[in-house]
């Protein structure tokens, strides 16, 4: 069914369905990076799929790819008429859309009953990954005549190592390395990054007990910052039902802790506890006013790069200690949980010596409240934080589908000015959970002959002075998309986007400064064509910034064609024109890579881009890839900025990669 292989089938969905999100996530800048550890889940589920005749309730929550209304309709019909005989019978039950089937499709199976735990657990997945970029940045050039050193402490490669490895159905084990360009491999000795875990899954009380790297997924992610990413379509209204415990041995150097956590399941009760200790880096050459208690965590640097000397002189300056319990219980349709944690920061030894400080630690205590409950027809679900300085956070949502082609959703939020997050992954319009009122609201309709059509209002207001404003402000966003969701050759998507947002100017004159309204549009059209063995995606994206309504937009055209002529070669080739002359239309696109890997490079200026990936499995066990990625700029004689910048105005990548599957 799959000439490539099951692993690249669920990859390609696994880019379709978080890739469209992320690129709008970079586009409203509301966070600096995008949770490459949700693309990697999806790339975990790649060796199992759930077979829909054998997958427990607590198999079927844990894929992530269901509501607790739709598996208890699955499994009474289950239970009812017997086994499923096709996947796309799910067409036929209640709160099972079919556009949402042709998605869930590749994850899917219908085996003749045997269990999914019952096949061979015994597994080994090996990666490793080289990268080099040309021509060489002033980072890594000597600036002085006499030392000859360069501001890079080491080399230009990047190298990369994953392993996973499944001893039996209860112990596993992961651990991750990478040096990014610019570092050295080994730091005072020890790699230069490092994560890893070792899972044991028990059989009773006991789910999950993880030592190591793990993250947490509980409520709506007010508290930890452990639910979603900051936009409305990625809103689940499962997460209270399905707290998750994930053991994490990925790349990326942020947004995971580090120390021992449990899953126990005690009757009606589930509970998780963790206690997690972390460093942190601190940036020195923005070292502000130092109170006797500061939470260091504002202060952190959380670009995981250690290449200059003032990246490594503030490596690891503070550290954060984070502990908590969840509690949850499920009462037939209703849910309830709670959960407390506290945070603890101050500075290392190592931090007091270099600062010559000695502040007494600075600690946050942060509670809350979640619930769920769900019928035939509507989903509710809410979550209540409140921190120990009396700061409150509220989210709570509802879903509303009166057939099985129409689905509307509605969402509110209150976050005090006072309240702080762990992470800033919450549903909110910035970078920080704070300070944000809005309310959101959404329509999925399925009209005749699998069209498929999404409408989103989301409006935001800021009582006290935010972002580049003195005085209370607001924004609003709002977007259609509409699409065919068939199983045909041709799929088509076409959207359209608008953003406005308030500021004030940035000059420091006396006086009451006026208030400045800016706004973005972006339009997008989208063409797949699939003959055969050949996939056929091509891209138009239209962007005008404010007052440029009457003149030419900036745009990308992309074009990207990939190839499957054997079970054993894939070959996928991207090619991209782009004139982007405004900041504020930058297009972030998705960029084809290698296995585990995701990028979104940003365009902007003028220029074109090729990139070219191939794939050779010789055999079953052994994956060769390769990647080779270059930009000509026509606006400009050098590439990048500081010391990434380049002579030239052409930038070549070249990456490969090993894998080995046992």
């Amino acid at each position: 069914l799959y000439p490539q292989g099951v692993e690249e089938v669920l990859k390609d969905h696994a880019e379709e369905l978080l890739n469209d999100p992320a690129e709008e996530l970079l586009h409203r800048e509301e966070t600096a990076d995008v949770l490459v550890s949700q693309f990697e889940e999806y790339s975990d589920q790649s060796p199992l799929l759930i077979d829909l005749n054998s997958a427990t309730r607590e198999q079927l929550s844990e894929s992530g790819l269901f509501t607790p209304f739709q598996i208890q309709v699955l499994l009474n019909y289950r239970s009812e008429y017997g086994p499923f005989f096709s996947v796309y019978e799910l067409a036929g039950l209640s709160g099972f859309r079919v556009s949402r089937i042709h998605e869930l499709e590749p994850y899917l199976t219908v085996g003749t009953g045997k269990a999914s735990a019952e096949m061979d657990p015994r597994k080994l997945m090996l990666l490793v990954n080289g990268k080099r970029t040309f021509p060489l940045s002033k980072g890594f050039l000597p600036v002085d005549t006499v030392t000859r050193l360069a501001p890079y402490a080491g080399n230009p490669l990047k190298t990369g190592i994953r392993c996973k490895a499944s001893f039996s159905r209860t112990l596993s084990v992961g651990f991750g390395y990478e040096k990014d360009p610019g570092e050295d491999f080994f730091h005072q000795g020890i790699p230069e990054f490092l994560s890893g875990y070792i899972l044991y899954r028990g059989t009773r009380n006991i789910r999950k007990l993880v030592l190591g790297n793990f993250r947490l997924q509980h409520g709506l992610g007010i508290v930890n910052g452990s639910g979603f990413m900051n936009s409305m379509e990625s809103f689940s209204l499962m997460m209270p039902y399905s707290p998750k415990l994930l053991p994490y041995a990925g790349l990326g150097e942020s947004r995971y802790e580090r120390g021992a956590a449990c899953q126990l399941s005690l009757g009606r009760v589930d509970l998780m506890s963790w206690a997690s200790y972390r460093s942190i880096d601190l940036s020195l050459y923005q070292y502000p006013d130092i109170h006797a208690k500061r939470d260091w965590e504002e202060l952190e640097r959380t670009t995981g790069l250690h290449r200059t000397t003032n990246e490594l002189e503030g490596r690891s300056l503070a550290y954060s200690f984070h502990n908590g319990v969840h509690a949850s219980m499920q009462f037939g349709q209703i849910t309830i949980g709670a959960v407390c944690g506290m945070r603890i920061n101050g500075l290392t030894l190592t931090g007091r010596d270099t600062l010559h400080l000695h502040p007494a630690p600075a600690g946050l205590v942060t509670c809350g409240l979640e619930g769920a409950w769900y019928s035939h027809r509507i989903e509710f679900s809410w979550e209540l934080a409140i921190t120990g300085n009396r700061s409150l956070a509220l989210l709570a949502g509802i879903r509303y589908h009166p057939n099985d082609f129409m689905q509307g959703f509605l969402l509110v939020h209150r976050y005090a000015s006072g309240y702080r997050g762990m992470f800033p992954s919450t549903y909110a319009s910035g970078s920080q959970v704070c300070n944000d009122q809005g309310v959101a609201l959404g329509w999925h309709l399925e009209g005749s002959s699998n069209i498929v059509a999404d409408l989103k209002l989301e409006l935001f207001r800021y009582p006290a002075p935010r972002y580049q404003t003195i005085v209370p402000s607001g924004s609003n966003r709002y977007g259609c998309s509409i699409r065919n969701a068939g199983t045909g050759k041709l799929k088509w998507k076409f959207s359209v986007y608008r953003k406005s947002w308030q500021t004030t100017p940035g000059n420091k004159a006396p006086g009451i400064r006026p208030i400045e309204r800016w706004d973005l549009t972006r339009m997008e059209f989208r063409f797949i064509y699939t003959p055969g063995k050949m996939k056929w995606q091509s891209r138009i994206i239209l962007s005008w910034f404010q007052d440029q309504a009457l003149s030419l937009p900036d745009y990308a055209v992309v074009q990207n064609i990939t190839f499957n002529p054997a079970i054993y070669l894939r070959s996928t080739v991207q090619f991209v024109v782009f004139r982007v002359m405004h900041w504020e239309n930058r297009i972030y696109l998705y960029e084809p890579g290698l296995y585990y890997s995701f990028n979104f490079p940003v365009c902007d200026g003028l220029g074109e881009k090729i990139t070219w990936v191939v794939a050779l499995k010789t055999g079953k066990r052994i994956t060769l890839s390769g990647k080779l990625n270059t930009v000509v700029y026509h606006d400009r004689t050098n590439t990048g900025s500081g010391l990434d910048q380049r002579q030239g105005n052409r930038k070549w990548e070249m990456e490969l990669q090993f894998r080995l599957n046992l």
